[in-house]
């Protein structure tokens, strides 16, 4: 039975039937479960360097999880050195899957598929992009940087995309070495894929549209987003792309494009409570991006129709690295003094 009051109720939050997954429900707002702390101890992991969005390094796709749990950088507590350790689904340590004797350096990543675990090392200069199999075993390094390093990286089901300088790249569970998607993306500053759909936001503000088998790209819209905003993000799903700007005035922007109708419409725009959003995330019906630049820092969610508006959905944060999982959200929590310290968290979708 739907309780009277939806704005405390963990199995009813917001609306009847709309359960938290073991988190607490606040302001009808499911609030984040930690699952894995940040330190040094036994079931506690690291929280990897994040790579800042927008620009010519792109925001990182970050997916530490699959279906069957989560993997993390963790210290062995045996030999002290960092590894990379499997955890559960609901945060339980288990084995660790690696195994160097001098530990091993992750800075961005790892990205997890049922088969393959993918991280970038930059210990070494240029950049490697290391992969081990899901449930440990030897480390191979399928890919050298050209320059410093990797960036813009994406997962879609379970190929990892990346761009190397101005190559796209992309690399699966069955394939040794990547293969070049594109050998030169130049002017683009962010991409994101979906299945075969490659699109991409250049300099010139312009929707690129292409495909993972390298196809010639084209226009999709000339004017995605306004040239007084920065580029901050691109992310697509199967109906729509979205892209994110901060404008001059530092104010938001996020803008819809519609696969289906070639129809481009303005979410938000002129906010000025949300000022540097920089990590975004879709789902079918919901846009999800964090707010950086406030204190504290906080999660914003808004579904995607024209007229909705931007509800608070979190303010503990800062929350970094957002990814969707069914109808959950993951993400990594600094410490703050608005929250209990920093952890790898889950929290219900609105």
């Amino acid at each position: 039975m739907c309780p009277d009051d939806l704005s405390t109720s963990a199995t009813h939050c917001g609306r009847c039937g709309h359960d938290c997954g073991g988190g607490a429900c606040l302001g009808s707002a499911c609030q984040p479960v930690a699952l894995i702390r940040e330190g040094t101890g036994d079931g506690e992991a690291f929280t990897p360097t994040w790579q800042p969005a927008g620009g010519a390094n792109g925001q990182q796709d970050y997916r530490p999880f699959d279906g069957a749990g989560i993997v993390l950088p963790s210290t062995n507590q045996a030999t002290g050195k960092i590894q990379l350790r499997a955890f559960s689904a609901a945060g339980t340590p288990g084995a660790y899957l690696t195994a160097e004797p001098n530990g091993i350096s992750i800075v961005k990543g790892p990205w997890v598929t049922p088969t393959s675990i993918f991280w970038e090392d930059q210990s070494s200069n240029p950049a490697v992009l290391r992969r081990i199999g899901r449930n440990g075993g030897s480390i191979s390094s399928p890919h050298v940087a050209t320059g410093v390093g990797l960036y813009n990286f994406r997962l879609d089901r379970d190929v990892l995309y990346f761009l190397d300088g101005q190559q796209v790249l992309k690399i699966s569970s069955g394939t040794v070495m990547p293969e070049v998607v594109y050998a030169n993306l130049s002017p683009c500053l962010v991409f994101d894929v979906e299945e075969t759909s490659l699109y991409c936001l250049n300099a010139s503000r312009q929707l690129l549209t292409g495909s993972v088998t390298g196809a010639a790209l084209s226009i999709a819209y000339a004017s995605f987003i306004p040239l007084a905003c920065e580029v901050a993000d691109l992310r697509v799903t199967t109906n729509a792309v979205y892209g994110f700007g901060r404008c001059s005035d530092d104010t938001g922007y996020v803008v819809r494009f519609d696969r289906n109708t070639g129809q481009r419409t303005t979410l938000l725009s002129g906010n000025a409570s949300i000022k540097a959003a920089r990590y975004l995330v879709t789902s079918t019906d919901t846009v999800l991006f964090a707010d950086t630049g406030g204190n504290p820092y906080t999660v914003y969610a808004m579904p995607a129709a024209v007229g909705a508006q931007a509800k608070l959905l979190l303010s503990n944060g800062p929350f970094l690295g957002l990814a969707v999982e069914s109808t959950f959200v993951n993400a990594w929590r600094l410490a703050n003094t608005g929250n209990d310290g920093a952890a790898f968290v889950r929290f219900a979708l609105p």
